[in-house]
C-alpha cells in the first residue's frame, strides 16, 4: 500500500482525510449496493423510524433516543451489532431511564433480506452518525426509497446530496422537530423518496 502508485477513497471527504498520508493520486470510488436486494416497497410503509449501524459511540443513537422520548407516538427500530458492549449497555440504561423499552427496539445483526425488508417498511430512515467516510446505509436507504433524516456531518451530505433532510448530529431539538415533521407529512416523505 505504501508504494502503490494510486490509491482509492470511498468519498471526497475520505480522500481529503487521506491526503496527508498518501503523497500520490487518490481516486474517489463510491460504494455500490445490491439492487436485487435493496429496492422500493410495493405496499404501504409502517409508522416506525429505522436506524442502521453497529452500536458504537459515533453512530450517535443516544441523540435519536432522546428525540424519540419527545415524540410520544413514535417507535424506533435499530439494526446493527453491539460492537461496543459498554456503550450498548449505556444505551440500554438510557432507554430504561426514559421508559422507552416498548418503543426502542434494537434487533442486533440482521440478515440482508431482513434488513432490506426493514428499509422497505420504515416510514423514516434516520442516520444520526457523527462521522462516516461514506455511510453505506444511506445508499441502501436511498435504493429502498426511504425518506431520510441525516446528520449534516463528514461525508453524509456528499453521499445523500438533495435526497434527504439534514440536522446537526448532536442537536436533539432539531432531530425531534424534523422527525415529527417527516412522520406527519406524507407528501414530503414521497418527495424525498422520489429523490
Amino acid at each position: 500500500l505504501l508504494v502503490a502508485p494510486n490509491a482509492m477513497a470511498v468519498s471526497s471527504y475520505a480522500k481529503e482525510k487521506l491526503g496527508f498520508f498518501f503523497k500520490r493520486k487518490v481516486d474517489v470510488v463510491y460504494h455500490g449496493i445490491d439492487l436485487n436486494c435493496f429496492s422500493p416497497p410495493t405496499s404501504p410503509r409502517d409508522a416506525f423510524i429505522l436506524a442502521v449501524g453497529d452500536i458504537t459511540v459515533q453512530k450517535n443513537f443516544a441523540t435519536l433516543i432522546e428525540a424519540l422520548f419527545r415524540l410520544p407516538d413514535a417507535k424506533l427500530m435499530g439494526a446493527g451489532k453491539r460492537v461496543d458492549e459498554e456503550h450498548a449497555k449505556e444505551l440500554d440504561r438510557l432507554v430504561a431511564r426514559l421508559g422507552l423499552q416498548e418503543r426502542v427496539i434494537f434487533l442486533g445483526s440482521v440478515m440482508p433480506a431482513q434488513l432490506a425488508d426493514l428499509y422497505r417498511r420504515c416510514r423514516v430512515f434516520a442516520f444520526s452518525s457523527t462521522v462516516e467516510t461514506f455511510g453505506h446505509p444511506l445508499a441502501e436507504a436511498m435504493a429502498s426509497g426511504c425518506a431520510i433524516l441525516c446528520s449534516r456531518a463528514a461525508a453524509m451530505p456528499e453521499i445523500l446530496d438533495q435526497a434527504g433532510v439534514y440536522v446537526d448530529p448532536l442537536n436533539v431539538d432539531e432531530w425531534t422537530n424534523e422527525l415529527s415533521r417527516l412522520l406527519a407529512d406524507a407528501s414530503l416523505c414521497e418527495d424525498l423518496s422520489a429523490r
